[in-house]
């Protein structure tokens, strides 16, 4: 594989300026970093990450579809645990971590949840990936994006990379 990017994948709830609702979207780092990435290179991008119960296979089908090399992703068997939201307003600036319950009212504009800083930080540990993920066809990757929240898990990428 000649890039890989490593982080999280997210099951998303956007709500646009105008109040436009797109509940459960793909969403996460590793996508996002793939999708960018096979721009240049297709069939060349793997994507190492973490998925849970509940996370929808036909995303994955997808993005291997695309072109994007998904043996990198490690079922992980626990309810999928980075699903959050965002609300943009009219700058472009948004709240993030609103859950799909505060996206239901009427108007389309929900208040911020009540994502403890507890359950984020489990999510990202049991969800975020790190170097044990990666499969040994990634290993000759000439390009590398660490997308992971936590530090560690950033320099274990890079450890493995050296």
């Amino acid at each position: 594989m000649k890039y890989v990017v490593v982080g999280g994948l997210s099951i998303d709830h956007v709500v646009s300026p105008a109040g436009e609702k797109r509940l459960d979207q793909f969403g996460g780092n590793a996508a996002y970093g793939c999708a960018g990435a096979r721009i240049w290179a297709p069939y060349e991008v793997g994507m190492v990450a973490r998925r849970g119960v509940g996370f929808p296979p036909e995303w994955l089908e997808a993005a291997d579809n695309a072109g994007i090399d998904v043996a990198g992703v490690t079922a992980v068997p626990a309810p999928h645990g980075l699903i959050g939201g965002m609300i943009y307003d009219q700058r472009g600036d948004r709240d993030n971590y609103v859950s799909r319950d505060d996206l239901s009212e009427a108007n389309g504009r929900g208040e911020k949840g009540d994502m403890s800083p507890l359950l984020l930080h489990r999510a990202q540990v049991e969800f975020g990936a790190d170097a044990t993920d990666i499969p040994s066809k990634y290993n000759d990757a000439v390009a590398v994006l660490l997308a992971p929240r936590y530090l560690n898990k950033q320099l274990c990428c890079i450890h493995h990379y050296r």
